[in-house]
């Protein structure tokens, strides 16, 4: 089984991008990011 990891510091980003992979039958693991790229 393929797997995707997410991360965004958006929940609702996250959720969309979630919701696509799993229809493709895609695991996902979803991961916020705590910390501000600079």
């Amino acid at each position: 089984m393929k797997s995707a990891l997410i991360v965004d510091d958006h929940p609702l980003m996250r959720m969309a991008i979630r919701l696509i992979l799993e229809r493709e039958g895609i695991e996902v693991l979803a991961r916020p990011v705590t910390a501000q790229a600079h």
